[in-house]
């Protein structure tokens, strides 16, 4: 793809944007983004939500954000370009890929917006990280953490099945090296190729990206198995004309988890008697609170939050927070549900 993509801009003397999507409704998208378009300033974005720069923020201030946007955005005749940026932001902390592209695509109007929180995906820069011409992402320091999004894909996989697919980030400084990535997700994993182009080394830290309820089997640093699995990655970067590659191969785990409602229709039973966080252990409970409180005020039912261990009865629906990074997890599948009640009917 690399070498078609390159001497089709040959061809007809076109220049390539630096940051290259699978087909997809986010790539149709972000055609309107080119090499030169100039992104969005963000300080006053950063500046109204400072809590999201922080490494662990406060739980109420966030989950009180995602609500606020989502219910505008829910009673607005149109897209507001810092809401969907708000929330392509928190679905990429809490690794709910499909939902970040989802609302980067609804800022496909907004050409300066795209070009300004492209850098959240690929790379998977931090806040604190400004965008350059055409969305690239400017100098990262030597190893900062990166979080890159796994590539978009179709909005409906007719197999079922993980559709592989490319996405392409030219030119980006890590430290004093310039390099060109390329980020490819199979069935079985995900790999990342790093083309050291100018410049002298840097240091790269990576956290490579897995599908929803996938689990790390095994990571390897080009090409030597890592001793511990599921770390974010190091690589040091120096000129050399062979790629680097940091490879991810995932497994899928079972989860329990009632089924996405339909776009529009809370089912019967959560709108009768409410939904019941239960929680394994007592520090979820500041958390899972705050996004009770958040679920509670958009669907406008009740979210009782409560220690599984003291429960003795339920009437209504239950979801269980299990203790450890399973709790995080689920907060992200809750969130991703309402999204998709309350704003996929408008988009």
């Amino acid at each position: 793809m690399r070498v078609a993509l390159t001497l089709l801009a040959l061809l007809f003397a076109v220049e390539l944007p630096p940051l290259r999507l699978p087909e997809s409704p986010a790539a149709r998208s972000f055609a309107g983004v080119g090499p030169e378009t100039e992104p969005r300033s963000l300080d006053e974005f950063r500046a109204a939500t400072p809590w999201l720069a922080e490494r662990e923020p406060m739980p109420e201030q966030l989950w009180a954000s995602w609500a606020a946007w989502v219910g505008a955005e829910v009673a607005a005749g149109e897209v507001d370009p810092a809401r969907r940026a708000g929330l392509c932001f928190v679905a990429c902390r809490q690794s709910r890929w499909e939902d970040a592209w989802r609302h980067f695509e609804r800022l496909g109007g907004h050409p300066d917006w795209q070009a300004a929180v492209a850098p959240w995906l690929l790379p998977g820069a931090p806040l604190e990280i400004d965008a350059g011409p055409g969305g690239r992402a400017t100098a990262i320091p030597n190893g900062l953490l990166l979080r890159p999004a796994l590539p978009p894909a179709p909005r409906v996989d007719e197999t079922g099945r993980l559709a592989p697919r490319i996405a392409e980030l030219d030119g980006l400084q890590i430290g004093e090296a310039v390099c060109d990535l390329v980020l490819e997700v199979e069935a079985g994993g995900v790999t990342l190729e790093i083309f050291h182009r100018s410049g002298g080394s840097g240091k790269l830290l990576v956290d490579l990206p897995m599908p929803p309820d996938a689990e790390v089997f095994v990571d390897y640093v080009d090409w030597d198995r890592q001793d511990v699995q599921g770390l974010p990655l190091e690589l040091l970067i120096e000129p050399r004309e062979e790629e680097y590659t940091i490879y991810r191969r995932f497994k899928f785990a079972r989860t329990e988890f009632p089924a996405s409602p339909d776009p529009g229709s809370l089912p019967a039973a959560i709108r009768l008697h409410g939904l019941h966080f239960l929680v394994a252990d007592a520090a979820q409970l500041p958390e899972v609170r705050a996004l009770g409180e958040a679920c509670a005020a958009l669907l406008e039912v009740t979210v009782r939050v409560q220690l599984a261990a003291e429960l003795e009865e339920v009437q209504g629906t239950a979801v269980h927070f299990d203790a450890g990074p399973a709790s995080a997890a689920q907060s992200a599948r809750i969130a991703s549900a309402v999204e998709a009640l309350l704003l996929e009917p408008k988009d």
